[in-house]
Order: structure tokens, then sequence, then C-alpha cells
């Protein structure tokens, strides 16, 4: 969903086997962004996670993608992380699923910055950027 004055397309060869779509969208005639949506079911395996590592890799390994600034949101079903500490909260029910998020947020320099729970007072949907200095204010919008 991309206003329609924005050129866009759909990046098909960032997909892995994993809920992800990947858009690039020209914000001026010089620029271009990298947005992606995805989404982790509840008690997927680890796998869901390592396919969505594998589509960073593949636009930190590309030539086309490396430079432009990106924006992944969704729903990742892991809320017992503490994103300003960085790391899961004591007794985390999915430890290992929040490290290896943490990891690869740490690995491909993207910040999480939602800080707004989103369900039950945990915050599950989350939203990474490689450039959170140009995210000046956000806002969940709950639909149950």
């Amino acid at each position: 969903m991309v206003r329609p004055e924005l050129a866009a397309e759909k990046c098909l060869d960032l997909d892995t086997d994993c809920e992800i779509k990947w858009v690039k969208v020209a914000v001026s005639k010089s620029e271009n962004i990298l947005i992606g949506s995805y989404y982790r079911e509840p008690k997927s395996k680890l796998q869901a996670l390592e396919e969505l590592d594998k589509s960073l890799s593949k636009i930190a390994n590309s030539n086309v993608y490396k430079n432009m600034k990106l924006f992944i949101d969704g729903d990742f079903n892991l809320g017992d992380i503490d994103w300003s500490l960085g790391h899961c909260v004591a007794g985390a029910r999915d430890k290992n699923h929040c490290e290896k998020l943490i990891n690869i947020s740490n690995n491909h320099l993207l910040e999480q910055v939602n800080t707004l729970p989103t369900r039950h007072g945990r915050i599950l949907d989350l939203l990474f950027t490689s450039h959170s200095s140009l995210i000046l204010r956000h806002t969940i919008i709950l639909s149950y």
C-alpha cells in the first residue's frame, strides 16, 4: 500500500521462505527507500527468523539495495524483549527467538523504534529502520 503519487515496485528478489514482502519506493528523483512488511506466526520455528535474516542479508549484499534507507515493520509476536536495553526480559517465553531477533537487528544495524504496546501491554508490532532519525513520530492503530 503505497500512495499513488509515489513510484513503487515490488522487490521479489528479496523474498525468502517466510512471510515477508519488500517494496522499493522512489521518494525523489535520486532517492529510493526500501520498505518491508514481516509477519512471524506465534509459536513458529526459529526458521522464520532465519529466513528474515536471509532476506536482510540479500539487501546487504546487493549493489541495488544496500545503500537505501530501510524500514521494516510487522507483527513479530515476540513481546519479551526490552528494546530500551536490547535484551530479553527475565522469564522470556521464546528466549531463543527473542535473542535471534536482537542479533538480527544488531547484525544488520537496525534500530527498533516502536515503544508503544500493541497487545496486552507488550510490544509485538515492531518497526525497524536503518535511519531512526527520520522517524519523528509514530502511532499504533488497534483494530480489535
